[in-house]
């Protein structure tokens, strides 16, 4: 026991030890840093990963808001060429709905499609008071200017429906094009 006691304290023993300790404490720390770099970079990799799909989420829920807004406007065409006047009116606030919709969940629309959504709002919103004041007094508004309006907006939500599908191909995944 008093050997192993004496090579314990032994000062050629000590330094070694000193110099072990010094190597374990640097592999550890080195260990840390490597692991903490790590995880940062799996976080960066599940941030890209949220935010992309947060993106896919809006994508597809302005595309089919932009749907059912086109669907609503063939429906309100229909109504028009019939004069149908007091059921068309029940569907102009709806249309604006769907517009807004696909305006909010649209991921990053450009200047033109915000500008395009807010017109487009405005216009339903002036077809809707042009309509209600006309069955009011009972004259019949014109239905193919009505239309021509309603054609305007359609062409624009197509082109946005377009431009949002392209863009979300061209980018692809998290990573980039996939």
């Amino acid at each position: 026991m008093r050997g192993i006691i004496r090579v314990c304290y032994n000062p050629g023993m000590e330094m070694a030890f000193g110099a072990i300790g010094v190597m374990l404490a640097a592999y550890s720390i080195y260990y840390a840093h490597r692991q903490a770099s790590q995880a940062k970079t799996a976080a960066q990799r599940a941030q890209r990963a949220a935010e992309w799909a947060r993106g896919q989420l809006g994508q597809n829920s302005a595309i089919a808001d932009m749907t059912l807004a086109s669907g609503r406007i063939d429906h309100l065409k229909e109504l028009h060429v019939s004069q149908q006047w007091q059921r068309a009116l029940d569907h102009y606030t709806p249309l604006r709905q769907a517009l807004q919709s696909a305006r909010r969940n649209h991921p990053s629309p450009s200047d033109r499609v915000q500008r395009d959504f807010e017109e487009a709002v405005s216009w339903a919103l002036q077809m809707e008071n042009e309509v209600g004041t006309a069955a009011a007094r009972g004259e019949p508004p014109s239905a193919p200017r009505l239309n021509g309006t309603l054609n305007q907006i359609q062409v624009r939500l197509d082109q946005a429906r377009i431009d949002l599908a392209h863009e979300y191909q061209v980018r692809g995944g998290p990573d980039g094009p996939g």
